[in-house]
């Protein structure tokens, strides 16, 4: 099908963990990123957790944008316009050798996010980080800053906003898996 078919579309991305992101992109190429929203950490990254409440007040605008160039900020929580969204989430798993506890942290963070997305109503696609670096052109293996280097060719704009800390790997892997489901929705429709 082609895209022409899907307009107002809303393609979001996320980069799951504590330090990953959500990245809101439109068929008309409205960009925002969001910093996955944590609670307080008491002492280390790895004490904090996902904010259960804050993650579905943000799926719940996407799920009610009045229109896709709106921003999150200043969306109506409660207009009646229902609007498409594709909720693209990197697949998680288990590594050989990781630890139970780490195992265990990364897939609650992985289920509330699944759950807060589907719990209102967002089509959700489970997309392999393989598939969307493969997509975006970076190569097996490169390390973490690869992302943004992709992001800068392809969302110059974006990554001078956005990108421009070497910390902001998690912002631009969450865009390019925006990039990937838009380029790829029909999958996710069929």
């Amino acid at each position: 099908m082609p895209r022409e078919t899907f307009k107002r579309h809303i393609f979001v991305g996320i980069d799951p963990g504590l330090t990953g992101a959500i990245a809101k992109l439109s068929d008309e190429g409205c960009v925002e990123i969001l910093d996955m929203p944590v609670r307080e950490r008491r002492t280390q990254a790895k004490d904090g957790m996902i904010n259960e409440a804050a993650l579905v007040d943000i799926f719940q605008h996407l799920h009610h944008l009045d229109t896709p160039s709106v921003m999150w900020s200043d969306a109506l929580p409660y207009c009646d316009l229902h609007r498409n969204v594709t909720v693209a989430i990197e697949r998680q798993q288990a590594f050989p050798g990781q630890g139970v506890s780490s195992t265990f942290k990364t897939g609650r963070i992985y289920g509330t996010i699944i759950g807060a997305a589907c719990a209102v109503g967002l089509s959700v696609i489970l997309v392999a980080a393989r598939n969307w670096k493969d997509h975006s052109g970076i190569a097996a293996g490169e390390d973490k800053d690869s992302s943004r280097r992709a992001c800068k060719e392809l969302f110059p704009e974006q990554h001078a906003q956005w990108l421009t800390r070497k910390m902001d790997h998690g912002r631009a892997d969450a865009l390019l898996l925006a990039a990937y489901a838009r380029d790829n929705h029909y999958s996710a429709v069929q």
